[in-house]
């Protein structure tokens, strides 16, 4: 038989938060607030069937764990004018805490060596860690602080144009599930009558396992962006309005190669893949996995990428009554690139006390060959060129006839939003080619892609309102193929093949397209 998967969650989030907004003189605006949020995180994976002919299971709830963790932020700011002149000043204080008791040993999360259970060899494979830390070899983990400047200033320059500059340092928190995850522990020593759907005894003998699931990693810490803008807004004839804005952004302590481009952004969303370490902690054999003499290893995440943005964004747009548009231009260049170990072994000691390790960690970086040092582009994920049509009409409350106190044409929003996105640039030459070859060479297909939303509201009762909505992603259907890379793209440049299943020969469309197909909502709220 095949393998058989089961994932489930509970996630509960309480949240608080307040602001105090105070005209505390003519020229100052004051505001200041605070944020809280706690949440409560259980999750199940089970994973088993038959390998090699074994019975096997693999599960993250051999010791069942709630995880609470909480964060929050102190923030002030003062809107200072001044002959014309606007500045925004600020500061953030956010910090966050896992909540968690953790093995103090990172090689060893479960507590299942034969060190964790005070050098007794019997019991390798039992997973002695406790949610509630009782005993020797934990830690609690740290409340994490970071304060974040922000300093924003609008100067005219003329009556039609001003010039403006933003500074800001942004702090984030990586994803709980990057933080909290619990490690995925393997076995095929499982109790008469007993497979990967039941909960597995805590007296089952296991091993770490490296595949599927990473565990979570507790001593991240935060991933920091620092951004500058400058730029200007011209008014013309108070009809539209053009603002040009150059921008750049720097990234580092990333749990994520690439990041988002664009000065609007101020999130650090990654765009690539996770930034990782294997843990190689067991003291016999690193990688040996036979259950009661070895722990084997696992990968969880680290802040080891770096990524830096610069480009610039023209924007062009209506101010008129009813029927307004959006037009964007982004240019952007963004290069990305990680610094971290790959690979890390515990350090033992021997007799004498001499350190030793039955491995070599990999170091991925500056130092070494893949480009470290410089980055590489990030254009899969971020394009260079793109471009963004919004069209938004709006209808006033009591337009057109009214029928029975209702304005059928009153009160309707239509909203469009079209993206266009350069296509990748990438190699390729035909496999009988004997000449010379430049990288780069080929562009693929551009992607456009468009959105609608339609809303009507109509008030029932004094001031609440009935809201009938429909929203249409993707709104022409299109497909944005993949570009593909060794065989199948030479199958689809040489034979316009797409990608199909060796054995079976069946079509791989789940994986021919990088969007999806349009989707239509309809629904429906009430607004009071």
């Amino acid at each position: 038989g095949g393998d058989v998967w089961r994932s489930w969650s509970y996630n509960r989030s309480y949240n608080i938060k307040g602001d105090l907004t105070s005209q505390v003189t003519k020229q100052h605006l004051v505001k200041a607030g605070f944020v809280f949020s706690f949440q409560e995180i259980e999750k199940h994976t089970h994973e088993g069937g038959l390998a090699s002919g074994l019975v096997f299971a693999q599960v993250d709830d051999i010791i069942p764990i709630v995880n609470r963790p909480y964060e929050g932020a102190l923030y002030a700011q003062d809107k200072i004018e001044v002959g014309g002149m606007v500045v925004n000043a600020g500061v953030r204080l956010d910090f966050f805490n896992a909540n968690k008791n953790v093995s103090e040993d990172i090689f060893d999360p479960l507590m299942i060596s034969a060190a964790a259970h005070g050098g007794d060899t019997t019991k390798i494979g039992i997973v002695g860690y406790r949610p509630d830390g009782a005993g020797p070899g934990y830690a609690k983990t740290p409340t994490r602080y970071a304060v974040s400047p922000r300093l924003g200033i609008s100067h005219p320059i003329t009556e039609s144009t001003v010039l403006h500059f933003m500074f800001g340092v942004f702090n984030q928190r990586p994803a709980w599930n990057k933080i909290l995850a619990n490690p995925v522990v393997w076995t095929n020593q499982l109790p008469k009558n007993m497979n990967s759907d039941f909960f597995l005894p805590e007296s089952t003998v296991v091993t770490y396992r490296y595949f599927g699931q990473k565990v979570g990693n507790p001593a991240l810490t935060w991933e920091k962006m620092t951004q500058y803008e400058v730029g200007f807004e011209q008014n013309i004839m108070d009809m539209m309005s053009l603002d040009v804005t150059m921008y750049y952004k720097d990234a580092h302590d990333l749990t994520s190669l690439g990041m988002d481009q664009g000065p609007g952004s101020v999130q650090i969303q990654q765009s690539g893949a996770n930034v990782d370490v294997r843990l190689y902690g067991d003291p016999y054999l690193p990688d040996g996995q036979v259950l009661g003499k070895n722990i084997r290893n696992f990968t969880t995440t680290v802040n080891g990428a770096w990524a830096d943005v610069r480009g610039i964004e023209i924007k062009l747009g209506s101010r008129f009554s009813w029927v307004n548009f959006d037009l964007s231009y982004n240019l952007s260049y963004l290069s990305t690139g990680s610094y971290h170990l790959s690979k890390k072994y515990k350090t033992f000691y021997d007799a004498a006390g001499n350190p030793y390790q039955l491995g070599v960690d990999n170091y991925v970086g500056a130092s070494n060959t893949d480009g470290g040092g410089i980055g590489v582009d990030d254009a899969g994920w971020n394009p260079h060129n793109s471009a963004l049509f919004k069209i938004n009409l709006k209808s006033p409350n009591n337009f057109g006839p009214e029928i029975g106190g209702v304005y059928p044409f009153g009160d309707w929003s239509l909203s469009t939003s079209t993206r266009w996105v350069e296509g990748d640039v990438y190699t390729y030459y035909s496999p009988d080619y004997t000449g010379t070859q430049i990288p780069n060479n080929k562009k693929w297909e551009n992607r456009w892609n468009t959105n609608l939303n339609i809303n009507k509201s109509v008030n029932i009762l004094g001031d609440i309102k009935l809201k009938l909505f429909i929203q249409v992603t993707n709104l022409f259907n299109q497909k944005h193929l993949q570009l593909f890379s060794g065989t199948n793209l030479t199958n689809y440049m040489e034979y316009g093949t797409l990608p199909f299943q060796s054995t079976t020969r069946e079509p791989m469309e789940w994986s021919w397209y990088s969007n999806l197909p349009r989707q239509i909502n309809i629904g429906t709220t009430l607004e009071f």
